[in-house]
């Protein structure tokens, strides 16, 4: 007997894994039920659960849970050891399981193996017979392969930004079309709308607007994409300004053209853009007449001079003026800038020529013999009280 009692001294409590399967908890072994087991043969310990797995199995009752099978109407026990076992998994919900008839009859069926439903992939998944029994109308759901399904659990959905250049707002890229994406070959993400602009999109349609050109009768499209840009960035949808297709082919066909300068004497060129040149075409309109630069520059250096009246020989006081345009000319013309100005008449002695020329010739009054036929320089002389103005009446007549 003091033999027995040092062996029990020798040896300790131990503390044991529960047996349910996921719990992390034990239970102790003392060192009285070790020996107990060691007389009976038995050097390993037995399997049983942890105080709590223990006292919440005492509580439960076996349940009956129906059949996996939607076509079946009976049930299979799902007993108190195996909630616990749930339970401690986190799982409130019964598992999906078949009655012990629909398990006799997945005898009648045999595993099957389909194509991946992931675009691009060449895998198969297995349906086996559980999955056949409960399934409806017997036909198999799209389903992954298990490597696409190891790489889905692998992804996240991703915030990505709206393909409508100025729009801030995001779309979401799920893990099931990066995959798809993935699996095509394609390195980067598609582009697409957010939620906000593709609504917009929807309530916009392709617009037919005229050509800009005024001359064209033709139209161009204004498509919903290019609408949509503009709303999201200027809150308007009013269309622009643009040529149609052929309008602008011949646009880009259109060169450049050369041109004289408009200074007589001058032997250099001016260039007109290719736009202005498509413009003037279309509206059947000659090249304007422009200077070249260097005229241009040389221009810049003159000012319009005021000079006398070509009268004042006679008493006009006015002054005429002389454009630099006209003095360039004369200086291109004679090839020095020391030349004399050209006389010119002042606007007023203009006008008063311009409705006295049908008073150069006096007549006779009488016999309507000619008197006199008065020059320009007659009537500016009369004009200006330097000459009196003749009778109308001819020396014989006075006789």
């Amino acid at each position: 007997m003091k033999k027995f009692g040092s062996l029990m001294q020798g040896i300790k409590d131990k503390e044991i894994k529960c047996k349910i399967h996921n719990c992390n908890n034990t239970w102790t072994w003392t060192g009285e039920q070790q020996l107990k087991s060691l007389s009976n043969g038995y050097s390993s310990p037995p399997q049983r659960m942890c105080g709590n797995c223990y006292q919440l199995f005492k509580k439960l009752e076996d349940k009956q849970i129906e059949c996996a099978n939607p076509d079946c109407s009976n049930t299979w026990t799902w007993s108190s050891f195996h909630q616990v076992a749930s339970s401690a998994k986190d799982k409130k919900n019964p598992p999906q399981r078949l009655c012990d008839q629909c398990q006799q009859k997945k005898n009648d069926f045999d595993s099957k193996t389909f194509p991946c439903k992931i675009k691009s992939c060449n895998n198969t998944w297995v349906w086996n017979p559980k999955q056949q029994v409960i399934s409806k109308n017997n036909q198999p759901p799209p389903k992954m392969c298990q490597d696409c399904y190891n790489n889905f659990r692998n992804l996240e959905d991703k915030q990505l930004e709206c393909k409508i250049p100025g729009c801030n707002n995001t779309w979401i890229w799920n893990r099931f079309s990066q995959l798809e994406n993935k699996k095509q070959g394609n390195t980067k993400p598609p582009e697409r709308f957010c939620d906000s602009c593709f609504e917009q999109f929807k309530k916009l349609q392709d617009e037919m607007q005229d050509c800009k050109v005024s001359e064209c009768n033709n139209t161009w499209v204004w498509d919903q994409f290019s609408q949509l840009i503009k709303f999201v960035n200027k809150g308007s949808t009013a269309p622009p300004k643009r040529m149609c297709r052929s309008c602008f082919e011949q646009f880009k066909n259109t060169q450049t053209q050369t041109h004289p300068c408009r200074i007589p004497s001058c032997n250099n060129t001016w260039e007109e853009p290719a736009g202005t040149v498509f413009f003037r075409i279309k509206a059947e309109k000659k090249p304007p007449r422009k200077l070249c630069h260097q005229c241009l520059q040389d221009l810049k250096q003159l000012k319009d001079k005021e000079l006398p009246c070509k009268y004042k020989k006679f008493g006009c006081q006015n002054t005429c003026t002389w454009k630099k345009e006209n003095q360039l000319k004369q200086i291109k013309h004679t090839g020095t800038d020391k030349s004399d100005p050209p006389t010119k008449t002042c606007s007023q002695c203009k006008e008063f020529l311009k409705n006295n020329l049908a008073d150069r010739t006096i007549n006779c009054q009488k016999c309507n013999t000619l008197i006199i036929n008065f020059s320009k320089d007659d009537l500016m002389k009369i004009h200006f009280g330097l000459m009196d103005q003749p009778r109308s009446i001819c020396q014989s007549c006075r006789t």
